[in-house]
C-alpha cells in the first residue's frame, strides 16, 4: 500500500529502491507479496552497462546494507 512505502526512509534511487523497500519492509514486520515478472529478450540496440554502472551499483548495494545492519 501506500501508506507502507511513504512511511520507509526511502535513500536509493533507480534499481535499488525496489530491493530497498523490501528490505525495510521485512525489517518493520510488514506483509508483503511478490508477484512474478516476465522478462522478455532485448530485441533490438545494444545493452547499455559498463564498468562504471556495475561499480554504482556495488556502491550502492554496499551502502544500502551497510545501512540496514
Amino acid at each position: 500500500r501506500a501508506e507502507m512505502i511513504k512511511s520507509l526512509p526511502l535513500s536509493s534511487n533507480g534499481f535499488l529502491v525496489n530491493l530497498e523497500i523490501f528490505a525495510l519492509a521485512q525489517k518493520r514486520g510488514f506483509k508483503f507479496l511478490e508477484l512474478p515478472v516476465t522478462h522478455f529478450p532485448r530485441l533490438k540496440g545494444k545493452p547499455l552497462s559498463s564498468f562504471r554502472q556495475v561499480f554504482r551499483s556495488l556502491t550502492g548495494l554496499f551502502k544500502l546494507w551497510s545501512r540496514l545492519n
